[in-house]
């Protein structure tokens, strides 16, 4: 599954992925970007848009609406 973005009520980037959202930490010099959930700890940093590994584990289970949705 691929990772899309949305824009947050507060105009902000966020990565959406397999029903979670995340908002955006940091960026890396390396230019990889670090997410966190939006509800709970769990992290996910993407590569070029394109690649998205997930480190932790969520406390919640994902959005069904999120996971519907098309992004821009």
């Amino acid at each position: 599954m691929s990772a899309t973005f949305a824009e947050s009520t507060h105009s902000q980037r966020q990565l959406c992925y397999i029903g979670y959202r995340y908002s955006l930490k940091c960026k890396n010099k390396n230019g990889s970007e670090y997410w966190i959930c939006v509800k709970c700890q769990a992290t996910a940093t993407s590569y070029s848009d394109l690649l998205v590994t997930v480190r932790d584990e969520y406390t919640h289970l994902p959005n069904e609406t999120d996971k519907k949705k098309t992004y821009i």
